[in-house]
């Protein structure tokens, strides 16, 4: 039974990387403008969307484009959480409930994850610390950091919560 749920996993995947891969900057509005909404709260700052290209703060100088989007880290946590815990649940009506969950949870972490590397990124270069020509290096470096510690988290938070469903739990050694 489990197939399904993969199935119907990869699927949405897929059509989430088709609009990063083929679509344009307005296709991937429904994760940008969030990411943009959190950014203008937190750094007190205005982006302008340009047609194209992204949304751009001349204040910080950054441009926010499908790059930036955070729709692998999307991928990579929905992925992550359906693979690693579908299969320990019990009954198809959890099952699906968990999808829908995996698919929420993920989607909210990516707003807050990239947002927050993103302001991580702005104030480490302001600091002055690394020559402009790093910035590329430090962002990436930053994002590598993020992803992998907010994907490790995210693990060990559903176990958790997933041992604590009882006997809707399946333990699978």
């Amino acid at each position: 039974m489990n197939i399904l749920f993969y199935i119907v996993t990869v699927i949405i995947v897929l059509a989430i990387q088709a609009l990063q891969m083929f679509g344009n900057v307005e296709g991937l509005f429904f994760i940008l403008r969030p990411v943009v909404a959190f950014l203008e709260l937190f750094l007190s700052t205005t982006f302008t969307y340009y047609e194209g290209i992204g949304f751009i703060s001349p204040d910080l100088h950054i441009n926010i484009s499908k790059a930036c989007s955070g729709v692998n880290f999307f991928s990579m946590t929905f992925l992550m959480l359906v693979f690693s815990f579908i299969s320990k649940l019990k009954g198809v009506k959890l099952k699906w409930l968990a999808l829908i969950d995996f698919l929420v949870f993920s989607y909210l972490l990516t707003i807050f994850v990239n947002g927050s590397r993103i302001i991580v990124t702005v104030f480490v270069m302001n600091l002055g610390v690394f020559p402009a020509r790093y910035e590329a290096i430090v962002h990436q470096t930053l994002g590598v950091f993020f992803y992998l510690g907010f994907l490790l988290l995210t693990h060990i938070i559903y176990t958790k919560l997933i041992k604590k469903l009882g006997e809707t739990y399946e333990e699978i050694i």
